[in-house]
């Protein structure tokens, strides 16, 4: 994850905490690189969120204070782009001594993604599923803390930008525990928010089917939209037997239980309230949009 999704760098800023500042570069493994770029298509501004990938194609190169993304193999010009300007918010410190920029991140213009404490009982190495990015446990803080860190954090973003949106993601995780932690996280979000209609979307692994209606206590502590990443709709990389299955990645659970978590979102907050992401590149179009034309038909 590039600069580990914390900033949206721009120009030099000297934040007297090690190697944090200058323009970082696409396609190299030691610069940490933005998480956001933005261009002129056609005369539409486009912003877009990027991946640091040191087997990258491209690269983003200077020239004064333009910036380029170009091809790699021969430095060839593809178009100018920039990067938005950094929040004040992002280099405040917490009560517990954190940057509040690396608690809660800047998404676009009036959006924050938040990882409350990445909970996920395959995040341990060797089974991590390699298309995650999520981010490592937060360290030294009880559930209480998070909460209240989150909280502040939120707080001084609001005092500089308009937030609308709230991003949450976590990986699978299954006892009443962590669903009560999530649950106050939830809910203290929507009562620090100063827009009553801000989305709050929240994507994680469905339980079990069977179980599936546990997460309506998420739901009722203030969520707008869930969101299960199916990653592919083909059936055979959900096959166990498939060394690429994807059910294996999300300790088991399988299609199925991604569908009826839909079913049960979509029955609770009305259409359009249920997500899911794909990995492009892993299955054929005409799997890719069999399963967009399912979920479309279910809401």
């Amino acid at each position: 994850r590039p600069g580990n999704g914390l900033y949206n760098y721009n120009k030099s800023k000297d934040l007297s905490e090690g190697d944090r500042t200058g323009l970082s570069v696409l396609g190299q493994s030691n610069i940490r690189a933005p998480n956001e770029i933005i261009w002129n298509l056609n005369g539409s501004i486009i912003r877009s969120e990027i991946r640091s990938n040191p087997e990258s194609d491209y690269k983003i190169i200077t020239d004064g204070d333009l910036y380029y993304l170009t091809k790699k193999l021969d430095n060839s010009f593809i178009f100018p782009i920039n990067f938005p300007v950094q929040r004040n918010f992002n280099f405040k410190r917490t009560s517990y001594g954190n940057l509040a920029g690396e608690v809660v991140h800047v998404m676009g213009e009036n959006a924050l993604r938040i990882y409350p404490d990445m909970t996920c009982v395959m995040d341990k190495p060797g089974i991590k599923c390699s298309f995650c990015g999520t981010l490592p446990k937060r360290k030294d803080l009880t559930d209480s803390q998070i909460i209240n860190e989150i909280k502040e954090s939120l707080s001084y973003a609001l005092e500089d930008m308009p937030v609308d949106h709230i991003f949450m993601s976590t990986g699978a995780f299954y006892n009443q525990r962590k669903i009560d932690f999530y649950s106050e996280v939830i809910s203290s979000i929507k009562s620090t928010l100063t827009n009553p209609h801000a989305e709050i979307l929240f994507a994680l692994t469905p339980p079990k089917s069977s179980n599936i209606s546990r997460l309506e206590q998420l739901i009722k502590s203030g969520l707008t939209d869930l969101s299960f990443n199916l990653e592919a709709w083909d059936e055979r990389l959900w096959d166990l037997n498939n060394l690429i299955n994807i059910g294996a990645f999300k300790i088991k659970q399988g299609k199925q239980d991604h569908i009826e978590g839909y079913k049960m979102v979509t029955k609770i907050l009305g259409p359009g309230s249920a997500k899911s992401n794909f990995v492009g590149g892993i299955e054929n179009l005409e799997d890719f949009f069999e399963g967009v034309d399912f979920l479309l038909d279910l809401g």
